[in-house]
C-alpha cells in the first residue's frame, strides 16, 4: 500500500518507516494499548510464566479472558508452535497469571471470574505472508494477526486478511526504497548543500540534545533529518552551507510565537513539515530551539510520550567538554567523528540513553548499562557491559580487560579506528542489549 500527503506542490509519498527491533513495536503497542485494541488492559510486560517470557499479557475487560500478545519482525517460521507453548503455559499456571492481574487491580481476583475458555493470542508484525495468514485461520486457537506499519507522521495498525486497505491474497507490495544514509546526507551526496565542518558540529550538537532531551527517534531523510515521537515527527532539521534550518512540526496558529527567531514559512517552498522554522548558526541558537521544540513535544497527545526524559545525575558532565579533553584525553578530530557516528549508531538501532561521565559515555537500557566508550587520542575504545565469561567470543576484535586497569563497566573490550570497526562492534553490542533486556 502506498501512501501519499496532499499539498499545494501536488502528491508527495510517504516513506514507510522501518522498525528497529521488536522491543520498539512493544512498546509502542503497550503505550497505546487501549488505542489499537480497545477494552484491552494491561497486566505484566516481559512477563514469565515459569520458564517462558510472553511479551505482553493482557486482558479482555469485556470477554473476562487473559491475552497473550506476542511482537516479531523477523520472518520466524515457528511463530504458531512457539505462540501455542505461550498459550499452554498460561493455562497450566492459572495462580500466576491471577496474581499479575491481582497485583495489577489491588485486590484478589478469583479464578470463577476469569473465562479461560477464551484466552486467545495476538500476533503483531510489519507484515505477514498469505500461507502465515491461511495457517492462522486453519489453527483450533482464537489467533490474530495484526500489521503494523510506521510512517514519519502515522502508525497505521491493521488485522491481516480482514481489512480491505491492503490484501494479502497475493498482490506484493512496491519494494521499500533504500533507506538514506546520515553520512552521505552531510556529505551533500543526496543533491543539497554540503556543510562547512562548524556546521556539521553544530548539528551533531543539536541532534545529541533533541535525542537526550525528549528521547527522540531519529529518521533520515533525503533531505532533512527527521525526528520522531512513538511515529510522531516533533522536528526536523535541513542542512546549508553555512548553519542549520529547523522545522517545527506543527501547523498550529497560535502554538509557536513568530518573532525575531521563529520564522511563519507557511506560504514559501520548504523541505520538512511544519509552518514554523528558526535559523541555527551558532550553540546559543541550539539552546533557544530546544524551548520550541519543547512547546510542540509538549503538544502530541500524552499517549504518545511513551518515553520519559532521565534526569541528569549531580554534577553531570559535559560531553562536549569531555570531547574537548578537559576531563583526560583530546582526541583527533577524525576520531571525534567517528565518535558521533558510534553514538548515532547505538542511539539510532538499540535506543539507548546517554549518559555523560567523566571520563567515558554510557549507554543504557531501562535495565542497566550495555556498553560504554573511551576516548583515545587516535582511537575509540568500546567497552562491553558484561562479566559473563561464555556471552562474548574472544578473538583478535573483542579483548578480554577483566585483570587489567581500564575505565568503562565490564571484561571485554574493542578498539574502533575505523567505520568498519564500528559495524563489527555492533554485533557484540547487540549481543550484550538481548542480554542485559531479556530480548
Amino acid at each position: 500500500m502506498r501512501i501519499f500527503a496532499t499539498g499545494e506542490g501536488g502528491l508527495e509519498e510517504i516513506r514507510k518507516i522501518n522498525f528497529r527491533n521488536e522491543r520498539e513495536i512493544q512498546r509502542t503497542v503497550e503505550a497505546n494499548l487501549d488505542v489499537f485494541f480497545p477494552g484491552l488492559e494491561l497486566v505484566k510486560s516481559e512477563c514469565t510464566i515459569k520458564d517462558k517470557r510472553i511479551d505482553t499479557l493482557a486482558f479482555d475487560k469485556k470477554a473476562k479472558a487473559f491475552v497473550i500478545i506476542e511482537y516479531k519482525t523477523a520472518n520466524n517460521r515457528d511463530i504458531y508452535d512457539q505462540v501455542h507453548i505461550y498459550y499452554n503455559k498460561l493455562l497450566d499456571n492459572k495462580d500466576s497469571c491471577l496474581l499479575l492481574l491481582s497485583k495489577r487491580r489491588t485486590r484478589v481476583v478469583d479464578s470463577k471470574e476469569i473465562n479461560w475458555q477464551k484466552t486467545r493470542l495476538i500476533l503483531v508484525r510489519p507484515s505477514f505472508t498469505p500461507n502465515q495468514i491461511e495457517a492462522s485461520n486453519s489453527k483450533d486457537r482464537d489467533i490474530a494477526l495484526y500489521k503494523i506499519r510506521k510512517y514519519p507522521d502515522c502508525l497505521i495498525m491493521s488485522r491481516a486478511g480482514v481489512t480491505d486497505d491492503e490484501s494479502d491474497s497475493g498482490i506484493i507490495e512496491p519494494p521499500t526504497p533504500d533507506t538514506y544514509s546520515e553520512a552521505d546526507w552531510l556529505d551533500g551526496k543526496y543533491g543539497g548543500a554540503k556543510p562547512t565542518p562548524q556546521v556539521r558540529d553544530l548539528y551533531f550538537a543539536l541532534k545529541n540534545d533533541l535525542v537526550a532531551k525528549f528521547q527522540l527517534e531519529h529518521v533520515q531523510q533525503k533531505q532533512c533529518a527527521s525526528f520522531l515521537l512513538s511515529g510522531t515527527q516533533v522536528c526536523s532539521v535541513v542542512l546549508r552551507k553555512h548553519k542549520l534550518q529547523i522545522m517545527y512540526s506543527t501547523t498550529k496558529k497560535d502554538l509557536l510565537p513568530p518573532n525575531d527567531f521563529i520564522n511563519d514559512v507557511s506560504r514559501v517552498g520548504r523541505w520538512g513539515r511544519g509552518n514554523y522554522r528558526s535559523d541555527i548558526t551558532t550553540k546559543s541558537d541550539i539552546s533557544r530551539a530546544i524551548k520550541y521544540v519543547d512547546l510542540v513535544y509538549n503538544d502530541i497527545p500524552s499517549s504518545g510520550r511513551t518515553r520519559t526524559t532521565p534526569k541528569p545525575a549531580p554534577n553531570a558532565y559535559s560531553e562536549a567538554d569531555w570531547l574537548a579533553g578537559k576531563y583526560g584525553v583530546k582526541p583527533l578530530p577524525e576520531i571525534r567523528d567517528l565518535y558521533f557516528v558510534l553514538k548515532t549508531a547505538l542511539i539510532d538501532k538499540f535506543q539507548f540513553v546517554h549518559v555523560q561521565k567523566k571520563l567515558w559515555a554510557s549507554f543504557r537500557l531501562e535495565e542497566g548499562e550495555v556498553c560504554s566508550v573511551v576516548l583515545q587520542k587516535s582511537r575509540l575504545r568500546i567497552v562491553y557491559s558484561t562479566f559473563k565469561k561464555d556471552l562474548l567470543p574472544l578473538n583478535d576484535f573483542i579483548h578480554d580487560v577483566s585483570g587489567v586497569g581500564k575505565l568503562g563497566r565490564g571484561n571485554y573490550r574493542s578498539d574502533i579506528e575505523t567505520k568498519s570497526d564500528i559495524s563489527t562492534a555492533m554485533q557484540y553490542v547487540d549481543i550484550v542489549y538481548k542480554d542485559v533486556s531479556g530480548a
